[in-house]
């Protein structure tokens, strides 16, 4: 049972850190901030999590396994056409990417590429890719809704792309920029896969 505490407990603080590094960004939320939003005291956050960083790395690792959870289950419907399914991801993506703070998106491609003493994230990213995106694919091309011409290869390629431009970025560049730049592109990759 105590386990079962700790486990909501350690979840609550998750998901309130990830509405305020989402909200205000990684730099301007203090454990402070955390712990009083979360109804807990400091002392409670660092005993599941030896840092700030490492609260936010946590961050990253939910809501990439979640994000591809949630994409699953959307392609798992029976009720929705793949067509409905791709325009509901893109929309879904453009939002979060929209209303996600710049600074927090930041510390997440940050994250990915291992600048904060690992490589967890990425794996955790690139393990849910392979498998969501073939998903996604043959769900296209069963339905009829995927040119026949373009290749996985070709597929995953581009996708490889959108995401190493989001991760090479400058560092002077403004993130919105970014975010609003590979939103147009993930809009582009899309409607080129499907037939008209």
């Amino acid at each position: 049972m105590a386990t079962n505490q700790n486990n909501a407990k350690r979840q609550h603080i998750l998901d309130i850190a990830n509405q305020l590094f989402s909200k205000r960004g990684y730099k301007a939320t203090r454990v402070t901030d955390i712990a009083q939003a979360a109804n807990v005291s400091q002392v409670t956050i660092f005993k599941y999590f030896t840092s700030k960083e490492q609260l936010a790395h946590e961050v990253v690792m939910a809501l990439t396994t979640d994000g591809y959870q949630e994409y699953t289950a959307l392609l798992n419907r029976t009720d929705l056409s793949f067509e409905e399914k791709v325009r509901i991801m893109i929309n879904h993506s453009s939002q979060t990417a929209q209303t996600m703070h710049p600074n927090f998106i930041a510390f997440m491609v940050d994250d990915y590429q291992g600048k904060h003493g690992n490589q967890e994230s990425f794996k955790a990213y690139q393990e849910g890719q392979a498998a969501f995106w073939h998903k996604l694919i043959q769900q296209g091309r069963t339905a009829g809704q995927i040119r026949p011409e373009v290749s996985d290869a070709a597929v995953m390629q581009v996708i490889d792309m959108l995401v190493d431009y989001v991760s090479r970025r400058p560092q002077s560049e403004d993130m919105k920029q970014t975010i609003a730049f590979s939103t147009d592109l993930s809009d582009i990759l899309f409607h080129g896969l499907l037939r008209a």
